[in-house]
């Protein structure tokens, strides 16, 4: 039996529009969602925080808006303590599990916060792969994230922490199959 005219329609317009429904993100997942770090000091009681950090996704590049592939993170900064500090957006850094860096990252909003006693701040960060480079050039098994807190009077203190890529069916690395039963009555 020869398929009709429509029906090869209907299957080219189908395959046409699941070719071009690829996720503006590449199918990868960072833990842990979040990360939590404490700002403290051992010089004074009464500065006291904690920095959240999840990695929201790899994005592809988009050639149409001209934005380049690479990391978007997501950092929230919350002051438990009584003296207001800040993330200093100057000094993020980025790096793969091969240690090799990211550009530097574009922080919205761009210029440091302070966050008064029981308040809170965030910060979103997109760190670009540089001069061309892709996703397949960087060994993507982990990253490491740097920055630095400004505590109001002066004080900087730098921490850092990893995040580890989780492996699983939702990231392209396995493919399942599965069979469903249905009974009609």
């Amino acid at each position: 039996m020869k398929p009709s005219a429509s029906a090869l329609a209907s299957l080219l317009l189908t395959a046409s529009l699941a070719a071009g429904c690829q996720s503006a993100y590449y199918p990868v997942r960072y833990v842990p969602l979040p990360l939590e770090a404490q700002v403290q000091s051992a010089s004074d009681a009464q500065l006291s925080g904690r920095v959240l950090v999840t990695v929201l996704g790899v994005r592809r590049a988009d050639e149409a808006t001209g934005r380049a592939a690479g990391a978007e993170l997501r950092v929230r900064v919350e002051n438990l303590g009584a003296r207001p500090f800040a993330l200093e957006p100057g000094d993020f850094r980025l790096l793969s599990a091969d240690l090799r860096p990211f550009a530097e990252p574009t922080v919205t909003p761009p210029e440091p916060q302070f966050v008064e006693a029981d308040g809170s701040a965030t910060l979103d960060l997109f760190f670009a792969f540089p001069d061309e480079e892709s996703v397949e050039q960087y060994a993507m098994d982990s990253l490491n994230l740097r920055w630095t807190v400004l505590v109001e009077g002066g004080e900087r203190l730098t921490a850092a922490a990893t995040f580890e890529r989780v492996y699983g069916p939702y990231d392209g690395s396995s493919w399942s199959t599965s069979v469903g039963v249905g009974v009609g009555l």
